[in-house]
Order: structure tokens, then sequence, then C-alpha cells
């Protein structure tokens, strides 16, 4: 988990870390190994002006993304982003995620 991130190579990290534990919320603690924390192989993260807080853990299926002229996400540490949800900026949109904040399955954050 030293090597954990939203890139390609911190995803093949945790992809590791994380295979012989089970689904959904049974890969929440290993955010908490790594400053980073846990970013699940299958999120696709898409944005240019992201800014991570430590220890955040990305679920299976989250995308976050930004449309042509999208503002900033700012998320903030110990933020649990579950599988399907999506976070999204369009033009001048911003989204700011407090420290410890919960985002459910299959929730939808656009600005």
């Amino acid at each position: 988990m030293k090597f954990s991130g939203p890139g390609l190579f911190g995803k093949v990290a945790c992809g590791f870390a994380g295979i012989f534990l089970p689904p959904f919320y049974g890969k929440v603690p290993l955010a908490a190994f790594g400053k980073h924390g846990y970013f699940s192989p299958s999120a696709t993260i898409h944005h240019s002006d992201l800014k991570l807080g430590q220890k955040i853990f990305v679920g299976d299926n989250v995308m976050i993304y930004e449309d042509n002229g999208g503002g900033s996400i700012d998320i903030g540490s110990g933020v649990h982003i579950h599988r399907h949800a999506t976070i999204q900026t369009g033009e001048k949109g911003t989204v700011t995620i407090g420290d410890g904040t919960g985002i459910q399955p299959r929730c939808q954050l656009s600005a």
C-alpha cells in the first residue's frame, strides 16, 4: 500500500493488496495503510484539477471526471466513495467533499 494512489501504478498496487479480500466494504480498511488510501483498479479518474486528502477509499467502478471547462474537485482526508458513484464537474463547477464524508453506492455529484 506504500505505492497506492490514483495513477495506473497505484491502482495496480491496490489491486494486489486487495486480491484476497471480499468485495465492497471488505477493502475499506486498506485505505488506512497508505498515505493516499485505496483506489480500486476499476475506478476511472479523469480530472485535471483533483485535490486529494489522505487515506481515501475509492471503490469499484467509481467515476471522477471533468467535462470541458470543469472546475476543481477537492476530496478531504478519510473520505469513502463507494462503488458506482460518479463525481463530475462541468463548466466552472466545483465539488468539495469534507473530511470523513461517505458517498454511498450509485450516488452522483455534479457541479
